[in-house]
């Protein structure tokens, strides 16, 4: 288990390492430069994010450690129950007014989509299946 952490950690950090350091541009509808990056999502499809992101909801605690290392905690815009146990235990005091969204296994897509995130993190050994009912819920 803590294998699977250690490289969920991992994956997460490279991830957003590489939101930070790569970027393309791309011209939108209005004539202003948009700037995005394509990623591969943990289904194994390519998806388009913005550059940098600036919305992030997090559906697992660890990513609040490696965003604030990297000095992103403040971008994070919804946290799951088992962040919210660490808010209230004064672990992530800049996570306090972060509404909930619900845990891992039962995310509230609703208030996600509300929130409008850029991405949203979670363990991705414990992801949905591509083609189960949580990919046709959320597209």
């Amino acid at each position: 288990m803590k294998s699977k952490l250690r490289l969920g950690a991992i994956v997460l950090v490279t991830v957003l390492l590489a939101i930070a350091v790569s970027g393309c541009m791309s011209e939108s509808e209005t004539g202003k430069a948009e700037t995005k990056i394509t990623v591969q999502d943990s289904a194994g499809r390519y998806v388009e994010v913005p550059y940098p992101v600036k919305k992030i909801v997090i559906l697992w605690d660890n990513p609040a450690e490696e965003l604030r290392a990297l000095g992103a905690i403040d971008r994070i815009v919804g946290i799951d129950t088992e962040t919210k146990k660490k808010v209230d235990q004064g672990l992530f005091p800049e996570l306090a007014d972060v509404p909930v969204v619900g845990s891992w296994d039962e995310p509230n897509y609703e208030k996600i989509a509300e929130l409008k995130p850029d991405v949203v993190i979670m363990l991705s050994s414990w992801g949905p299946s591509p083609d189960g009912p949580i990919p046709k819920r959320v597209q």
